[in-house]
């Protein structure tokens, strides 16, 4: 995967980063099939995003149709979302510098999408697809379960993607769970090869006693990454 920066262009605020990832396998000597590429713009404007969100069961029902180039597919999308009435200028580049109907933001994603046409690749095909990417965080990682036939309380624990994650453009969450799994093989509680039955005898908040280091650990990551915006709502 590579991760690049495409230049402000007319009066933008801020460049695009863009995400390009490349099927190796898919163009091997067994596959005759012409190789796959994904590309991701990131940080879409406010105005096309809200379009996005709006009309999001259109949107997912909508079979995404092939087009000859990224500005064809663009134009087709923004037209779908009704932000166009389907009439666009041929050359985006040229539409910046000139007098435009169009709305600025839209003048500004067009040109940026012709540049990547221009200088990353030249596909074939083109469909256009929405992702929504985003940090999330469970509550607490350690809590009782009720319910148990006897009455007792079970600690349930959470730990990997079900307890936390950030979004797939800025890299993968393994070595974090990966370390949440040693710090979690460390406490006293943990005893490998034994039936892990500890704290199942007792009741509120004694139950979840012994793994309370553990929550603490992970109040302590979330609250340190702004991405998980927890700074100011975990007590």
């Amino acid at each position: 995967a590579a991760l690049l920066v495409l230049p402000a262009v007319a009066g933008s605020i801020s460049p695009y980063r863009v995400v390009l990832r490349f099927a190796r396998e898919a163009c091997s000597k067994r596959n005759k099939d012409p190789p796959i590429a994904w590309l991701w713009l990131l940080g879409l404007p406010q105005e096309l995003t809200a379009a996005g969100k709006s009309s999001a069961g259109q949107v997912s029902g909508r079979r995404a149709g092939q087009h000859k180039n990224l500005l064809e597919a663009l134009d087709a999308e923004l037209t779908g979302l009704g932000v166009s009435s389907g009439e666009m200028p041929a050359n985006a580049l040229e539409a910046v510098v000139g007098p435009s109907p169009l709305p600025a933001w839209v003048v500004r994603l067009r040109a940026a999408v012709a540049a990547l046409q221009e200088r990353v690749f030249s596909p074939a095909e083109v469909s256009v697809r929405w992702v929504d990417a985003s940090y999330w965080s469970s509550d607490r990682v350690v809590c009782q379960s009720a319910g148990h036939a006897s009455g007792r309380s079970t600690p349930l624990v959470l730990i990997g993607d079900v307890a936390m994650g950030k979004p797939f453009y800025l890299g993968t969450t393994l070595n974090v769970h990966l370390a949440e799994v040693k710090a979690l093989s460390r406490l006293p509680v943990i005893r490998w090869g034994n039936p892990l039955d500890v704290g199942m005898d007792e009741s509120g908040t004694m139950a979840v006693a012994p793994w309370l280091e553990y929550e603490q650990r992970y109040r302590e990551l979330v609250q340190r990454t702004p991405g998980f915006c927890r700074r100011h709502v975990m007590q």
